[in-house]
Formats: C-alpha cells, structure tokens, sequence
C-alpha cells in the first residue's frame, strides 16, 4: 500500500470516529450534545478534506529531516508555554501570540494570512466556547 492509500484510510478511519462523535452528541439531551455536533462535524469535514487532498511524493524518506526535528522541538516549547501562561495571562492574549508563532514561524505562512488565521481561530473560541456554549476561559490580564 502506498503513502497516498496509507493516509486516505487513516483519513477514513477519523472520518469514522468523529462521525460517531457527532451521532453520540445527537442523542444528548438539551444542550450538552452540542459541543460533540461541532467537534465531530468540524473534525468530518477535515478528514473528507484531508482524504481528498493529502498527496505525498513517492518515495519519500520516513526519517524526518534535522529541520523538522527542530521544527517539532519549538512547537512543543510553544505548547508548554500556551499551557503555563493561559492561566495567569489569559486566553484571548496567549492563544493569538502562539497561533502567531507556530504560523508564521513554523508554517512559514505570510504575515496576512497567520493574522487572518490567528485573529479567526481567536475570535471563533470566544463566540463558540465564552459566548454559545458559556464555558469559562481564564481571563488573565484582562480581567483586571
């Protein structure tokens, strides 16, 4: 089996689970099916995304090169660093900088797209998770 057959089915394989996630947050009652809804309809239409867009060259080496090791090193840094500075610093103000860091830097995107990208994602967990579903997201300092 080919790469390109390997991450159709893993592709294939999330479709399923986050389909059953949908189907499991369908029978909820009240409101508490409707974060499963959102997360396993988000995470479908990535798959079918993925599935019908994944492409890998033949041939291509398995080891990863020492640039995305350093790559994978910086994006974990940045991950500890988003778990220990939410808190005290608040969502909204360390969630952009780390969209920003690890799209820019990591992703090598243009500086239009990661602040699009950044200030989107941003905005979509405040109207998802503070205003719709009314979960609290520690503040930091903009609660002061």
């Amino acid at each position: 089996m080919t790469f390109h057959g390997i991450d159709r089915l893993v592709a294939l394989i999330a479709a399923i689970v986050c389909f059953s996630v949908a189907v499991a947050g369908w029978g909820m009652r009240g409101d508490a099916g409707v974060f499963p809804i959102i997360v396993g309809g988000l995470g479908l239409l990535a798959c079918v995304w993925l599935a019908l867009t994944c492409r890998r060259a033949e041939g291509a080496s398995q080891r990863p090169a020492p640039s995305d090791r350093q790559r994978l090193g910086l994006w974990c840094l940045g991950v500890v660093a988003l778990l220990v500075l939410i808190e005290p610093v608040g969502t909204f103000i360390v969630l952009p900088l780390f969209l920003i860091f690890n799209l820019k830097l990591l992703a090598r995107l243009s500086w239009r797209t990661t602040l699009l990208l950044a200030v989107g994602f941003t905005l979509g967990i405040y109207l998802v998770f503070a205003r719709l579903l009314a979960v609290p997201l520690p503040a930091g300092w903009l609660a002061i």
